[in-house]
């Protein structure tokens, strides 16, 4: 049986997971000189949804999809409201499905998620794929791998992303370099590029983040330093995670900065290429993996 919750602790840090729960983390925690430490905002004891924990991956897409519609190779994809206060399909389905464990330690953890499609001509991804996501602790940093195997005969559009909610009451400073940021229209789809956008400069100076963004950033340097309470977080990603998201909702004690390899809505963009869209084409047995790693400084 999946346990309900995984703690992982190890060179002053440790991290909580949730298998069940979209193999959503817990928390994130540095316990040093200072005292203990949440980098991430951490989840309510009594559990609850992924969009209340401290992290969650996001597999095989990030984001909405216009229209909950696309058509790949010819064939018209339809996807089902995420549920959870949503009416469209978001951030595709590992944060909505139970992951096994398939190998845990006191510093690694290693989560399965399985997706079946429905019957055909049914509303759901109609391709099969296999999702693995890796948690350790090691060199005074945590990191977090996502894989996607394509596990189907054809062809599928792919994409990953990692959701972190950080813990930030109006004083989180990011350092950062992007190109632009994506404009988004009054429905939340990208609308077009500002590479003069204020919170580009705002980024690239280290400043306080802005509340109100909900925005994909371009060009993205794979790089950030996050500055809080007189504490740093380096975050750096691997290739793969070309984009990044940063959503900073009014009132809310978080902001979210995401590592994600696509743009919202990219399997409905003008063109296929993805050096503009970041979306993946993996064919029969074809992985994508991608991995961040948080480091407190």
């Amino acid at each position: 049986m999946t346990p309900q919750r995984l703690e992982l602790a190890g060179g002053g840090l440790s991290v909580g997971i949730e298998p069940a729960n979209g193999g959503a983390l817990t928390h994130f925690r540095c316990v040093d000189a200072r005292g203990a430490f949440d980098w991430l905002r951490p989840a309510p004891a009594s559990g609850g949804s992924p969009l209340e924990a401290a992290c969650f991956p996001m597999v095989p897409f990030f984001s909405r999809v216009a229209g909950d519609r696309f058509v790949f190779e010819g064939r018209e994809v339809r996807l089902p409201p995420a549920g959870h206060g949503f009416r469209t399909a978001i951030h595709g389905f590992g944060w909505l499905s139970a992951w096994e464990v398939e190998a845990l330690s006191e510093t690694r953890a290693v989560l399965a998620h399985d997706h079946r499609p429905p019957p055909d001509g049914e509303v759901g991804w109609p391709w099969p794929y296999r999702a693995l996501q890796t948690v350790e602790l090691a060199g005074g940093a945590m990191t977090i791998r996502l894989e996607l195997t394509n596990t189907g005969t054809t062809a599928m559009p792919a994409g990953l992303g990692l959701h972190p909610f950080f813990a930030a009451d109006g004083d989180l400073r990011v350092r950062t370099g992007t190109d632009a940021m994506i404009v988004m229209d009054e429905r939340g789809f990208p609308a077009g590029r500002d590479p003069a956008a204020g919170a580009v400069r705002i980024l690239a100076d280290g400043g306080l983040l802005p509340t109100g963004l909900d925005n994909i950033f371009a060009g993205w340097s794979g790089s950030a330093l996050l500055s809080r309470e007189g504490r740093s977080l380096l975050v750096e990603a691997d290739a793969p995670f070309a984009f990044l998201c940063v959503y900073t909702p009014p009132g809310q004690p978080f902001a979210c900065v995401e590592p994600v390899s696509h743009i919202t809505d990219g399997f409905n963009a003008e063109t296929g290429s993805a050096g503009r869209t970041g979306v993946r084409v993996l064919g029969p047995g074809e992985r994508l993996i991608a991995g961040v790693r948080f480091s407190p400084k």
